[in-house]
């Protein structure tokens, strides 16, 4: 979501404008942002999404945050990191939590702690 107006950017660049797949990686710092190599499949994406308008959307929340409310759950959330959330969240879909639990079991039989920002494991 902080990194929307660098998404917005290289998918809208023009020739007077330019801003290639490299800037983006350099200026949303890509590897610690999303954890992903950008060259593993991303690319094509954003290729793709360029060549045809589709605006690409962040989702994700900083890091710190992730931590936060895994450590000490929402209520202990600071005001100003909170505003980094979605303004609504639905905590109730039964079956979207139990999606959640059996996965979160199944990493950590594999002992992977906890999921960061991008994916990779921590």
């Amino acid at each position: 979501r902080q990194q929307q107006p660098l998404l917005d950017r290289f998918i809208f660049a023009n020739a007077s404008a330019p801003y290639t797949i490299r800037d983006l990686e350099r200026d949303s710092s890509w590897a610690s942002t999303w954890g992903y190599d950008i060259n593993s499949g991303y690319s094509k994406i954003f290729a793709y999404a360029r060549q045809n308008g589709i605006r690409l959307v962040g989702l994700n929340v900083p890091a710190p945050v992730v931590e936060l409310v895994r450590d000490g759950g929402m209520a202990g959330l600071d005001p100003e990191l909170a505003q980094l959330l979605p303004k609504r969240m639905d905590f109730n879909n039964a079956k979207h939590r139990a999606r959640f639990d059996k996965t979160m079991a199944e990493l950590a039989a594999m002992g992977v702690r906890h999921m960061g920002v991008g994916g990779g494991p921590d």
